[in-house]
């Protein structure tokens, strides 16, 4: 065995070289992106990028409820520690590749696949930018090791929406022209840009920002070639411009079926103050109608625009592939408007069965586009309205929009605080407010709707009541017309009743008026609405920690942290940033000891995984640089100063089991070890009076806290 294993050595060294050298089965810069087959490979990745087909179709806002609302909606998010929409993963694969790119000699190819990169960056930063405003922009690979990690702040969401233009505009001159429903071309690069653009010009003007009519004249012009094109609607395949597909051969499924037709999976219902916004065939609003208020489902369904019935389900609705028909389950929707848009036929309810594929980019979204830039501007014509808005009323039956008489005379409903739009004023009032009419319908249920409350500023909506279907009072109500009762109301005595559904009044259905009314849900939610903070999303702790407040926290949302600013020999800020340091620290670190206050600051740790723990430290980019030895010490020069309130931490931490003081004698066992310390001077801290003993504390792996404690000092939030 000896001999075996002294051989073994010595093979070892004599083969250092080829040890060096890259695993022939892993990618590598020099062996990859030479041909299209890999820089295609490599790409396909950003596609799961794209918004998850229950994100999709999912969506609620103010314009569907279900039985769990958002935070969001509610008004009850606090900041996290982490989130799913500040991952950096995929920006780091798409900027390792234009890095590399270079290594494909083909120019046309190398072109079109760093086109195809710059598209996913300007869709990862545009997302990126509705949640937080200013973010960081990076567009070269950043390794372990990079200061830039850990020192790099936010940069302005103008510098960052410039970038994003720019990766589009290049993405629009070297994508394919030819038409992909499932894979980026210049076309989709051209929606996106309309979307990017419409959504920053407007939030810029409805938020009090400048340059705001720069962005919404690209999103006019930018447009006009897209329209050029797709302007007809005539076919399905032009309509489309990406979708997100689905097949069950390759187990790519979803659960839309499921989700609309369930009465376990949420219980989705189209809102009432929507259902009110669709406009009879002739054009006028349905809010004018007289006795609109009392309306019921089957009266109200009487010509209207045709998106109405191909939203929700309404007299004469037929599920696909069947013969009978089908009225509104109430069981199914919260709101008894229950949504159609989505669902195949019956075969497919069983769950995360659907196969469908869903929209990712419409023609219909950039023809609305278009004309709500051209309206803010405040340059819309009627001819473009007949170019952008009159195909899509003619394919729901619907008379054409007029400039002149929307303008002149604002609908009520879409102006009024409690139903509508209360931030739009100017000349063009009547107008826009007519194309979000026609935004809201076109596009519900296609993730559209919360950004669109966003950038309007209109969040306030969200604190409206909720409500549903119209009904007069308790009885048997046909909520379709085919002579049989579909639900059944009571109170008092339980009737005797066919219906499938049946609710006790004011214990299982609760109406807007106590006896009669409109449905109304989520009665016992508090929902609130703060428009000094709730626009963006707050920043996740970690990183804020981890780049020590180089990443900067959204107005109004408070962490609870508080960066001192680095001093040199300015012992409270050394100790903070090293308290905060044990949590970034690798699992296999099991001992630890920070020592606050003597001559040296000192982290002793177990023997082992002292290569990982050396590069955690080097990391965090502690000043003066540390020096870990073979032994795991982290040694700092001598520092002074230190603040009474973080000398008495160490109390509280223990109060909470996360420690224990090093009080008294000067000698103590470190935690876990078997060793003592030495505290090593009973001279007082500068300023306190106190001996440098008694802030000594000791710390263990085990100990440590595994959820942030909030609205604390920042020594108990890194420790």
């Amino acid at each position: 065995l000896y001999r075996l294993t002294g051989g073994a050595a010595c093979g070892l060294c004599s083969c250092e070289d080829a040890l060096d050298r890259y695993p022939k089965d892993r990618l590598t810069p020099d062996n990859f992106f030479h041909t299209e087959e890999e820089c295609q490979l490599y790409t396909n990745d950003f596609y799961t990028m794209f918004p998850s087909a229950g994100t999709i179709y999912g969506e609620t806002a103010d314009i569907i409820a279900k039985t769990t609302l958002t935070s969001e909606v509610l008004g009850n998010r606090t900041v996290p520690a982490t989130a799913g929409s500040w991952k950096w993963e995929k920006l780091r694969d798409i900027n390792f590749f234009l890095q590399y790119s270079s290594n494909c000699a083909d120019e046309h190819v190398r072109l079109e696949y760093e086109g195809v990169a710059r598209f996913f960056r300007a869709w990862f930063y545009f997302e990126k930018v509705k949640h937080y405003g200013d973010v960081p922009w990076v567009d070269r690979p950043i390794d372990a090791g990079d200061p830039l990690l850990f020192e790099k702040g936010r940069d302005p969401r103008e510098m960052v929406m410039q970038k994003v233009i720019e990766d589009l505009d290049f993405a629009v001159t070297n994508l394919p022209v030819e038409r992909s429903v499932y894979r980026v071309t210049r076309w989709a690069a051209l929606a996106l840009k309309s979307r990017v653009c419409l959504f920053e010009g407007t939030f810029r003007k409805y938020h009090g920002l400048k340059d705001w009519e720069s962005y919404l004249t690209a999103c006019a012009t930018g447009t006009t070639p897209y329209l050029n094109r797709f302007s007809s609607l005539k076919a399905l395949d032009t309509e489309i411009v990406l979708a997100r597909a689905y097949n069950t051969a390759i187990g790519l499924k979803h659960d839309v079926n499921g989700y609309l037709t369930s009465i376990t999976m949420g219980r989705p219902g189209l809102l009432k103050n929507i259902a009110n916004m669709y406009l009879m065939k002739d054009g006028t609003p349905f809010t004018s109608q007289p006795g609109w208020e009392t309306m019921q489902l089957p009266e109200e369904s009487k010509n209207r625009d045709g998106r109405f019935a191909q939203t929700v389900r309404t007299p004469g609705y037929k599920r696909i592939d069947d013969t009978a028909l089908s009225a509104p389950n109430l069981a199914a929707t919260m709101t008894g408007y229950q949504l159609v848009k989505y669902p195949q036929s019956a075969k497919y309810d069983s769950y995360n069965a659907s196969t469908n594929d869903l929209p990712l980019l419409r023609a219909a979204e950039v023809m609305l586009n278009y004309a709500e830039a051209k309206a803010e501007l405040g340059t819309l014509t009627q001819e473009d309205i007949d170019l952008a808005i009159k195909p899509l009323r003619d394919r729901a039956g619907v008379a054409n929009l007029s400039l002149t008489k929307a303008n002149a005379s604002p609908d009520p409903y879409l102006a009024s605080p409690e139903t509508g739009y209360a931030n739009v004023t100017g000349d063009n009032k009547g107008v826009i407010l007519e194309i979000r009419r026609e935004r809201t319908i076109e596009l519900l249920m296609e993730n559209l709707r919360y950004w669109d409350i966003m950038r309007w500023k209109e969040g306030k909506r969200f604190e409206k009541p909720f409500t549903g279907l119209y009904f007069p009072g308790t009885g048997s109500y046909d909520l379709n017309n085919d002579g049989v009762d579909d639900v059944c109301i009571w109170s008092g005595s339980k009737p005797a009743t066919s219906a499938p559904a049946v609710y006790e009044l004011n214990k299982e259905i609760f109406l807007s008026g106590g006896d009669s009314g409109y449905i109304i849900i989520h009665t016992d939610y508090a929902r609130s609405w703060n428009e000094e903070r709730d626009y963006l999303y707050p920043v996740p702790t970690d990183d804020r920690v981890l780049t020590q407040g180089a990443i900067t926290q959204n107005p109004g949302w408070n962490d609870g942290l508080n960066f001192y600013p680095e001093k040199k020999n300015d012992y409270e800020n050394q100790a903070i940033h090293t308290a905060r340091l044990l949590r970034l620290l690798p699992g296999a670190v099991r001992g630890g000891l920070l020592r606050a206050g003597g001559r040296q600051l000192r982290l002793r740790f177990r023997g082992h995984d002292l290569r990982r723990t050396r590069q955690s430290l080097r990391r965090t980019g502690l000043r003066p640089p540390a020096q870990l030895g073979a032994a795991g010490d982290l040694q700092h020069p001598p520092l002074r100063g230190m603040d009474p309130e973080l000398r008495d931490r160490p109390r509280e931490l223990q109060q909470h089991g996360q420690g224990h003081l090093a009080d008294g004698p000067r000698r103590d066992r470190v935690a876990g070890t078997g060793q003592e310390h030495h505290v090593a001077s009973d001279r007082p801290v500068a300023g306190t009076g106190r001996p440098h003993g008694d802030a000594a504390l000791l710390l263990q792996d085990d100990q440590l806290p595994r959820r942030r404690l909030r609205h604390r000092h920042p020594l108990q939030d890194g420790a």
